[in-house]
């Protein structure tokens, strides 16, 4: 009987960046408490340097007034300078109320709102909705890489029997058919050359897509 193996999962890295201590340390305690790796900050310039680091938190909880640069311009700052390498889950933390500011929040590029002061079961739920999008995201690209890999591989014996096809067919075109032998021969590299051009007509038609799309 095969024993099972549980499958290990890395934690995730989210970043708190908040210029108030006490708000600070209470999201700390719980999201260590709930397992994630936390990386925690006072301002916006901080949560920069930290988000340009090997490796990028995964999640983001900005604060939407900070000093430096505020949650709302740090959002926009990574959407608009990072937005082709770095899709973190961002959640902007904030004692701002209406739709003008959730307006605001979109627009930058939030993914979620958390009002002060928050409840630790809302903060949870939002959480984990954003660990679910950045797991997804992070089988995604794998399963991008694996394909390109794949198609390299394809493109590369496509070029391999592009070249046996000419090679045939330029031996067949220098056959001398006139005796027996070289007529055998000659219909054997016809049979090969028509079955290479089979497998010319594969790899041409085999086209996808470069890389998989991301859900919306």
């Amino acid at each position: 009987m095969t024993a099972s193996r549980a499958v290990s999962i890395s934690p995730i890295r989210v970043l708190v960046a908040d210029d108030d201590p006490a708000t600070r340390m209470m999201l700390d305690t719980a999201l260590s408490e709930w397992g994630h790796e936390v990386i925690s900050v006072e301002d916006g310039e901080a949560a920069w340097c930290a988000i340009n680091k090997t490796p990028a938190p995964q999640i983001l909880i900005l604060d939407g007034h900070m000093p430096g640069q505020d949650g709302y311009a740090l959002c926009a700052r990574i959407r608009n300078e990072l937005s082709s390498t770095y899709h973190p889950y961002i959640i902007l933390l904030t004692q701002d109320g209406g739709s003008e500011n959730v307006v605001k929040g979109l627009d930058a590029g939030a993914n979620e709102f958390l009002t002060k002061p928050f409840h630790a079961a809302e903060l949870r739920s939002r959480i984990a909705v954003g660990e679910k999008i950045v797991r997804y995201e992070a089988g995604l690209n794998e399963k991008n890489d694996e394909l390109k890999q794949y198609i390299e591989k394809i493109e590369a014996a496509s070029a391999l029997a592009d070249s046996a096809s000419t090679n045939l067919d330029n031996l067949i075109k220098g056959a001398n058919s006139a005796d027996e032998k070289n007529a055998e021969r000659l219909d054997n590299l016809k049979i090969a050359h028509s079955a290479v051009d089979e497998i010319v007509d594969v790899f041409k038609n085999f086209q996808p897509e470069k890389s998989a799309k991301k859900p919306k």
